[in-house]
């Protein structure tokens, strides 16, 4: 990843402009998520204790990333140097951290939200554990790597090269993660929504569908991850665009997870209710995704005539020595 200083200070430059404003969509979303999440709170039903710390922690993620990277610009821009800290320093560092922190964060986020979707099974997630383990420990190393400013100072053609190989290996990891449990919601969600068109309890709105389970299961999250892979094997400068636009976009896309869940509206969650201000009555399709057992021996007796008759009550009610009778001939 060597680039020379002018296309470093205008990459990140136009990256920074474009995560301000994604991280003003960012802000609506989280505020409309802790408002989701303290009216449950004061409704007597506690959020889950998971999205509660996903949603703080990410606040605290994004914001800290994107005030650090505008400073990181601006400086540059205002003393008239127009070249940037380079990769050894503690300002670069931090605001690396910040964004590897942030793509583990997410990453964890998905496993819970696969393992949810698919009741609880934990074998599922063997595989997507361990490689969660190994992308926290690449973090590490990519860190390590990144604060080597020996290796830097004695070779740094040596070093970007490094540093290079370790940024594609955490991000092909954290692809790995998402990929595997991207496929497993989506594959979970899709099978069920069909099964319950067929039944007829829902009308045909595939784009509807569509949109919804690429925002449920974080296929377009998943496409970022392909496009920075993409572009660090290239050496190509847009990369340091998608890192900076990254942050945001991870807090706009798992914050609406945590909303529809919090809401009951997105499939697998946890939460009992909706809206913790009004109750509403289930739609065919929410009563479709449970398991509805009825018994043969239940039967609705409705009332025929209301004239009383012998054994039975005026109005055409049953008496309660009568109910259920089999042998006694209904009203």
């Amino acid at each position: 990843m060597a680039f020379s200083p002018a296309e470093r200070f205008s990459s990140e430059l136009i990256g920074v402009f474009l995560g301000c404003i994604l991280f003003g969509f960012y802000i609506s979303s989280a505020i409309r998520c802790s408002l989701i999440l303290w009216n449950r709170f004061k409704a007597s039903q506690k959020p889950h204790p998971y999205f509660l710390i996903t949603h703080i922690t990410l606040a605290l993620l994004v914001t800290t990333r994107n005030i650090g990277a505008l400073a990181f610009v601006i400086i540059p821009f205002v003393e008239q140097t127009y070249t940037l800290p380079p990769p050894w320093e503690s300002i670069s560092l931090f605001l690396n951290s910040l964004w590897l922190i942030a793509l583990f964060v997410s990453d964890a986020f998905v496993c819970y939200r696969a393992c949810i979707v698919w009741s609880r099974n934990i074998y599922l997630q063997i595989l997507s554990i361990t490689l969660l383990i190994g992308c926290f420990a690449l973090l590490i190393l990519k860190l390590l790597v990144q604060a080597d400013y020996s290796l830097a100072l004695e070779d740094q053609e040596r070093y970007l090269d490094r540093l290079g190989r370790r940024t594609i290996a955490f991000a092909g990891t954290s692809l790995a993660i998402n990929l595997i449990n991207t496929g497993l919601i989506a594959f979970r969600i899709w099978t069920v929504r069909r099964r319950t068109m067929s039944l007829g309890t829902e009308s045909s709105k595939q784009l509807t569908n569509f949109a919804t389970l690429l925002v449920e299961s974080a296929a377009l999250y998943t496409v970022v991850l392909v496009v920075d892979i993409i572009f660090i094997s290239l050496n190509n400068v847009l990369f340091l665009v998608f890192q900076e636009i990254q942050t945001p976009f991870i807090g706009i896309v798992f914050t609406n997870i945590i909303v529809t869940l919090s809401q009951g509206s997105a499939f697998g969650c946890t939460s009992n209710t909706g809206d913790t201000s009004q109750a509403h009555p289930p739609t065919p399709a929410e009563i479709n995704m449970q398991t509805i057992i009825t018994s043969r021996s239940d039967r609705i007796e409705l009332p025929t005539s209301k004239t009383p008759t012998q054994g039975s009550e005026p109005d055409g009610k049953i008496r309660g020595s009568d109910f259920g009778d089999r042998s006694r001939e209904t009203i």
